[in-house]
């Protein structure tokens, strides 16, 4: 489904984990997933890329990481207990609880502003819906009808929620409700901007998947990258003012930067030689980083493709 070009995710699981760091630290910091070690783990990282550290240290496959807005934890997908659920990690004892239940794949957690609740990426075989839950796991149920749907991303204001669908990208209200449509492309990785007025997410065509921006009402839609490789799983800065996303230009998977107005060219940050991905910047005001998507399916391409065979 999503990002990485065939195959090279497409046999890993999916873990979502949850880390906390001081403000300040969090919004300097950028997480991401990799399998540097030889196993897929959830890892922070300075925005140039240098202090790059393994957080989650678990021998399962762990990804999709996103930040509480208070920063005392981490969501994320994972497979340590045989299945794929969607986890959260409590930073100041260490200990990670299971938050669903479910036969299938659970992954691509997103917290809403407010903390108390999780929207995520659910697979049962059959279709592919957006879910969402209390933040303790209470309270589960899906939000979206349809074979296909995932990739949520909670708006800065709480009351909807953007997902990706076989039909383009939808809006939706947080709880519930008629779904808008913004467009028909085949969209993934949906980031919402800090200011709440733009989304980025990326796009395959013609060979290749490259980002794209556009107003929440649909209109200016513009495209940030256009290079033969896979460029994917968008992630703003907490100013707005840029977006860290996953590319396979250089070969293998890498995260680079680029500027918003994508006046220059973007710039690698990681260089591991094996899989990086799934950036994420701390909200405005979190006290820590929230770690994509994707893989959500939707977020690592790869992933998805896991999930819908």
């Amino acid at each position: 489904r999503r990002s990485l070009s065939a195959g090279a995710w497409q046999f890993l699981g999916v873990v979502a984990v949850v880390v906390a760091l001081p403000l300040g630290a969090a919004e300097s910091t950028i997480p991401f997933a990799s399998d540097r070690n030889g196993n897929m783990e959830i890892y922070v990282m300075d925005p140039d890329g240098g202090n790059a550290r393994n957080v989650s240290r678990n021998a399962a496959w762990d990804w999709f990481p996103t930040w509480a807005p208070d920063g005392e934890q981490i969501a994320f997908s994972s497979e340590r207990d045989g299945d794929c659920e969607i986890c959260a990690l409590d930073v100041n004892n260490e200990k990670a609880r299971r938050l669903t239940r479910r036969a299938g794949l659970d992954i691509a957690p997103s917290w809403s502003p407010s903390g108390l609740h999780i929207a995520y990426e659910s697979w049962d075989g059959t279709s592919q819906r957006v879910h969402t839950m209390d933040a303790d796991g209470a309270n589960s149920g899906p939000l979206t009808d349809g074979p296909r749907a995932g990739d949520p991303a909670w708006s800065m204001d709480g009351s909807r929620i953007a997902y990706s669908s076989h039909r383009g990208v939808h809006t939706i209200g947080a709880n519930g409700g008629a779904p808008a449509q913004l467009v028909v492309d085949d969209g993934r990785e949906l980031a919402w901007s800090p200011d709440g007025q733009r989304l980025a997410y990326s796009v395959f065509e013609n060979g290749s998947r490259d980002i794209y921006i556009m107003r929440v009402d649909g209109d200016g839609l513009t495209r940030l990258t256009k290079h033969a490789g896979f460029d994917y799983e968008p992630a703003w800065s907490p100013d707005g003012r840029e977006i860290a996303f996953t590319s396979e230009r250089d070969g293998g998977a890498n995260i680079f930067v680029i500027d918003v107005d994508g006046r220059d060219d973007p710039r690698a940050i990681t260089r591991s030689g094996t899989l990086d991905g799934q950036p994420a910047w701390a909200r405005p005001g979190a006290s820590l980083l929230a770690a994509a998507v994707g893989v959500a399916p939707a977020t690592w391409g790869w992933l998805r493709g896991r999930g819908s065979k």
